[in-house]
C-alpha cells in the first residue's frame, strides 16, 4: 500500500512542529537574519537526515539528483524527496526523522534556540495516530517508534 500525499503531509507538519520547519528560504530572508541561530539548528537536523539517506541510496553529496537540488534549504531537500519517494524509502525517512526529532530535543541548546511546540513522545503518539487514520498496517502491526 502506498503513503497517500495527505499523509506524508500530515508527517511534515509533525516535523514543524517536533524540529522547526523552514518552508523556502526567500520567504524566509528576514527571518534567517533575524534569528540565524534558530534556522542553523533546524537546518542541521533536516540535513542529518539528509546525509543519512544520501549514504543509504548511494547518492554522493555533489551529485546531482532531482530530491537534492535545494541544497541551501535542507527542510525543502527532504520534503520533496518524502513527499516522491516510494513507500520503502518514505518509511526509511519517517524512521530517519523521528530519530533525529528524539536526538535533538535531548540537545538544551536546540531546545533553547527552536522551541518546539511538540515533544519527542508526543509527536510518536500523533505519528501512530496518523498510522491508523490512514490505514497503514506493517506485518507486525502498526508502527512503533
Amino acid at each position: 500500500m502506498d503513503l497517500p500525499i495527505e499523509f506524508r503531509n500530515q508527517v511534515i507538519h509533525i516535523w514543524k512542529d517536533a524540529i522547526g520547519y523552514r518552508e523556502n528560504h526567500i520567504s524566509n530572508k528576514l527571518l534567517d537574519t533575524q534569528f540565524p541561530e534558530r534556522f542553523n539548528f533546524i537546518n542541521a537536523q533536516y540535513a542529518r537526515v539528509n546525509d543519512v539517506l544520501r549514504e543509504e541510496l548511494g547518492y554522493m553529496r555533489d551529485e546531482l539528483s532531482p530530491f537534492w537540488s535545494f541544497r541551501e534549504n535542507a527542510c525543502l531537500t527532504l520534503r520533496t524527496f518524502f513527499c516522491k519517494a516510494d513507500t520503502d524509502n518514505a518509511l526509511d525517512v519517517i524512521e530517519l526523522t523521528f530519530e533525529t526529532i528524539f536526538q535533538a530535543q535531548r540537545d538544551s541548546q536546540f531546545m533553547s534556540y527552536v522551541q518546539p511546540k511538540l515533544k519527542a513522545s508526543d509527536a510518536v503518539v500523533k505519528l501512530n495516530v496518523r498510522f491508523r487514520e490512514a490505514s497503514y498496517l506493517l506485518d507486525s502491526g502498526y508502527p512503533k517508534m
